[in-house]
């Protein structure tokens, strides 16, 4: 990302992203699409129990943009905002029972560590192929994130209702679904639970960088012993 940039700008993660994705082996002749794509990262729950230091799995994506329309250069605009992105062709398979069966979760629940603030009372590894990642796009002021968390679950609520459809949210965050965007490969994305939705500044801001750490080590024991499976 452009180091001027602020950390969370979603237009510098959208101009930085497709270099990723087109990486080139100089034995190839052409641009390899990725086999697997994961999104990775810390993110809250929205419930008034704790899940801090759970993990979640899932693979649908929903994008909440509050400034959607406002035509400012800083801002990343897109069409695929405020819907619902189903999982691409072949990521269920991470969610066969083949793959995250007893001995899996067994082996990476084991491993979790208690988060410094508000820890859940278990520390768990939730899986499902129908939980979604509902993403807060263009908030350069991390204030901002006090009431445009808590717009996003109601612009994603009010999006599968009227749509009828069941999907229960999986983490918030800021940067699954722009991830997921970048192509059709099999997608999934694993959240590391840090806080409640709506509770960041008492849940990780005075323990920032021990809150983080923690549950991204969390997600990581998923991640890694997920892979040989897969």
């Amino acid at each position: 990302m452009d180091p001027k940039a602020s950390a969370s700008s979603t237009l510098a993660k959208i101009q930085a992203l497709p270099n990723i994705f087109k990486w080139q082996n100089p034995e190839w002749d052409a641009y390899k699409a990725p086999d697997l794509v994961i999104a990775f990262g810390t993110a809250s729950f929205p419930s008034e129990t704790s899940y801090n230091g759970c993990v979640v799995l899932g693979s649908n994506v929903f994008i909440h943009d509050p400034f959607r329309g406002d035509n400012d250069p800083n801002h990343w605009q897109d069409d695929r905002t405020e819907t619902l992105l189903a999982p691409t062709p072949g990521s269920s398979s991470v969610f066969a029972p083949a793959v995250l069966d007893e001995a899996y979760r067994y082996q990476v629940e084991s491993r979790f560590l208690i988060p410094p603030l508000n820890a859940a009372r278990d520390r768990i590894l939730m899986t499902s192929s129908s939980y979604t990642a509902v993403g807060v796009v263009n908030i350069t002021n991390y204030d901002d994130y006090a009431w445009a968390d808590l717009e996003a679950i109601d612009s994603y609520k009010a999006a599968i209702q009227k749509n009828q459809q069941k999907f229960p949210v999986g983490s918030l965050e800021t940067t699954h679904g722009i991830i997921r965007l970048q192509s059709q490969a099999p997608f999934i994305f694993i959240s590391g639970i840090t806080d409640r939705v709506g509770y960041f500044n008492m849940e990780v801001g005075p323990r920032a960088y021990a809150q983080n750490f923690v549950c991204a080590h969390n997600a990581g024991v998923a991640a890694a012993w997920l892979l040989p499976k897969i």
